[in-house]
């Protein structure tokens, strides 16, 4: 065994400024040969160098001479190389460059199952070590250390840059893995960091080499996400993506739910996705959803849950077809809907101007043969056997109802019949209706098939099973409009 001792001038990173240092690099290997500029070793080689212990098959240091000193700056390690910055941060590969003046590091590995592998620890807020690995076959890394770290000379280093491409995965604990063409690494302190030697903090780019590639992220929980480009970030704990679309798992008794999206973040500490513009969002039993603004998927605190509630922002359409009574349900809202798990409800609020919802942002609910508009809507539901099916819905606030024959596509159908009322509950088969008013107010109900009017405090509607209509007023009930209530009706339906 040959033991060789080097002395090489290096450039040290100290206190923000270049400090150099006269550091013995020990290299022991089963051979060696030196030309007077390279010094080369064969098998079995040992580096313990500033950067940390090294071992590969062979290795050689190359630099330049001068009348003074020679001055070794370059190391070059060849097939099966290993290098330990500090515990639990090591590179694994098959050939490495390091250049001890810049602090630099070229890592190759080769596609049969022989990739750069680079290993670190995040250690999070309760004190865990959570570890990281990062695979591709080509990395580029620059190296630093930390000011607070000037006076040790070993395992001090960490990765301040680092540059992968072809074929990278990483694996970021059991979380999650992804995998993308290219990745970009920047260290950034952690503000919350108790120890300043934390080596894995900051910002990672996974990107596509081409317009037609994508990255993919894929969790433990068996949730995917396709994007153009995404973005972890270690300290916030948060994946970001860019052009964007994925499936995800929400409990045992639904199906998976797909998406796509603009933009979307998910915040991993706190459990919530959040999904912006343009926004389409197709799942079984709840139907299609398209959002203009922003969704929010809040998280789950029971095992069987994976999201307590889902908050639409904006203008969101919601479609949905109910299998069990062959009805459909059509909604468009300009303010917040909410689908909550909990209570198995899905709600609709407008927004208010002026302590008032403004009548082209009422929510506007379609079926097959009306079409309602109001201020709020509740939808309560029923789970079962894998089908959303609703019970009840309950439509609150300055209400309009148009009833016609027929509302297919291009339909022109006069409508037949027209409502008034302060809220209207309709049954699960939606064969039954009742409109209610609030007090000292009147249900105002206009059918122009029978040539009736009625106004009640309450009026309900029943259908049979051949779609008969039987209507009953409820309290002090009229079968003719009075002046005032004949303008209300004319001015909220534009009728002649």
């Amino acid at each position: 065994m040959i033991i060789a001792t080097l002395l090489a001038s290096l450039s040290l990173l100290s206190n923000g400024s270049h400090a150099t240092k006269d550091i013995p690099i020990t290299l022991s290997s089963e051979s060696t040969s030196y030309d007077g500029n390279t010094i080369t070793f064969d098998k079995n080689v040992s580096v313990t160098h500033h950067i940390g212990k090294i071992k590969a098959g062979s290795a050689t240091i190359t630099g330049n001479t001068n009348e003074k000193k020679s001055q070794f700056h370059t190391l070059q390690l060849r097939d099966n190389v290993s290098i330990d910055i500090k515990e639990g941060t090591n590179f694994h590969c098959q050939y490495a460059e390091l250049n001890s003046l810049t602090l630099t590091g070229l890592f190759s590995g080769t596609k049969n199952n022989s990739p750069v592998i680079y290993r670190d620890l995040y250690t999070n807020s309760e004190g865990t070590a959570i570890p990281i690995m990062l695979r591709s076959l080509i990395m580029n890394v620059k190296l630093f250390k930390p000011s607070t770290n000037t006076d040790k000379e070993q395992n001090s280093y960490v990765v301040n840059n680092l540059f992968a491409q072809n074929s990278v995965i990483l694996n970021y604990g059991n979380d999650f893995t992804a995998f993308a063409d290219k990745a970009i690494y920047h260290y950034i302190p952690r503000r919350d960091a108790k120890n300043s030697e934390d080596t894995f903090s900051g910002m990672i780019f996974l990107l596509p080499l081409s317009k037609s590639s994508l990255c993919r992220v894929i969790t433990r929980d068996r949730d995917f996400i396709n994007a153009k480009e995404m973005r972890f970030d270690t300290e916030k704990k948060t994946i970001s993506c860019m052009q964007a679309t994925g499936q995800l798992r929400l409990n045992a008794s639904l199906n998976n739910m797909q998406f796509s999206a603009g933009t979307i973040s998910w915040d991993t500490q706190q459990k919530r996705i959040t999904l912006n513009k343009p926004i389409i969002i197709k799942q079984k039993q709840w139907g299609i959803l398209t959002n203009e603004d922003k969704v929010l998927f809040n998280g789950a605190h029971a095992d069987n849950k994976r999201f307590d509630s889902i908050i639409c922002l904006g203008e969101t359409t919601w479609s949905h077809v109910d299998i069990i009574h062959g009805n459909t349900h059509d909604v468009t809202c300009h303010g917040i809907m909410s689908i909550d798990q909990n209570s198995g409800t899905i709600s609709f609020e407008s927004p208010l101007e002026n302590g008032s919802t403004p009548i082209d942002k009422q929510i506007i609910y379609n079926t097959t043969t009306s079409t309602v508009r109001a201020d709020t809507m509740t939808i309560f539901c029923d789970m079962n056997e894998k089908i959303m099916t609703p019970q009840s819905i309950a439509i609150e606030g300055n209400v309009k109802i148009f009833n016609k024959g027929s509302l297919r596509p291009g339909d022109t159908t006069p409508v037949l019949q027209y409502a008034i009322a302060d809220s209207v509950e309709y049954s699960s088969d939606m064969k039954h209706l009742t409109l209610r008013a609030q007090e000292n107010k009147r249900v105002l109900f206009l059918d122009r098939i029978n040539n009736m009017q009625m106004s009640a405090n309450a009026i309900e509607i029943t259908k049979n099973s051949n779609e008969m209509e039987s209507i009953r007023g409820i309290g002090t009930t009229r079968f003719t409009f009075n002046e005032e209530e004949f303008i209300q009706l004319k001015e909220q339906f534009n009728l002649s």
